[in-house]
């Protein structure tokens, strides 16, 4: 007889799954830039705290490391959501280290959802962070039913979105988003999944869904009219802009010269200057050089 008292694949409330230790180097600071865009001077050059600061979030994926917390039936899991507490900075050159640990495991509709909470700690031993990432999976009984996301038809092209378009290139919807936004909805009885006459899995408004559709039409505007309608002519503008920019950068360094390159690269520095200028100066300025 085993003295076990959980089985060693379990992943039960409790759990270390261990850690890692992350080098926060200039490196990974540029490829958190590059993934997200988010880029703020500070990441590169002196800030308050008189050197690089790295992104407060650059260890966001480090409980992706290892998916040996995930449960058995992983066909059909989905994000649902990642809660982060922030303690203290963590500057560029640093050195962390992680550790997992199964927090909570709980059901809800038709959904298990595992708890993963990973602290993060400087070489001092100090909790610089905490992020509680929250996973859900079918049921084993639900894993059956069907396909959850096709994903050859997802694929198809000509399964053609262009939200993008529509909302000038402001909201452009991605899986991450999508997916845990629709089982919220699920979640507070608005919405349920039904299968399609394909086998595939479509949502329907239900009695409360309805009734709440009913009572705030305001609501009920199309995802892309409000993201394009909230922003002004010229911030749409920039973005048609940058993205042009972004893909006359991507030729010259693909195809340009030492000498050509080099050169892009002065115009970038200069225009990323000049930009944050703008922002330096007066609104009364900026309608100047307008002009």
């Amino acid at each position: 007889m085993s003295n076990e008292t959980f089985d060693r694949k379990e992943v039960y409330v409790g759990r270390d799954f261990g850690g890692m230790t992350y080098d926060i180097t200039p490196d990974l600071v540029a490829a958190y830039i590059a993934g997200t865009g988010d880029d703020n001077p500070w990441y590169r050059d002196r800030s308050p705290l008189r050197g690089p600061v790295a992104p407060a979030l650059i260890l966001h994926s480090a409980v992706y490391r290892s998916l040996e917390w995930y449960l058995p039936n992983i066909y059909g899991n989905l994000h649902a959501r990642q809660e982060w507490d922030l303690f203290a900075p963590v500057m560029v050159g640093e050195s962390l280290t992680t550790r997992a640990v199964i927090v909570d495991r709980y059901i809800k509709r038709d959904r298990e959802y595992v708890v993963n909470e990973v602290l993060v700690g400087n070489a001092s031993g100090q909790i610089v962070s905490r992020s509680r990432t929250h996973q859900s999976f079918l049921l084993p009984d639900q894993t059956r039913q069907g396909f959850v996301v096709d994903r050859a038809r997802e694929k198809d092209s000509r399964r053609s979105f262009k939200i993008g378009e529509r909302s000038g290139g402001v909201w452009r919807p991605s899986p991450g988003s999508v997916y845990p936004a629709l089982q919220q909805l699920q979640d507070e009885g608005l919405i349920q999944a039904e299968p399609g006459e394909t086998g595939h899995r479509g949502y329907v408004l239900t009695g409360s869904g309805r009734e709440y559709a009913a009572a705030h039409p305001d609501e009920l505007r199309a995802p892309w009219d409000v993201a394009g309608g909230g922003t002004g002519r010229a911030a749409i503008q920039m973005r048609t802009l940058t993205g042009q920019l972004a893909m006359a950068a991507s030729q010259v360094a693909a195809a340009g010269t030492d000498a050509q390159q080099a050169q892009a690269s002065k115009i970038l520095a200069d225009s990323r200057k000049s930009l944050y200028q703008i922002l330096a100066g007066s609104e009364d300025e900026a309608s100047a050089q307008q002009q």
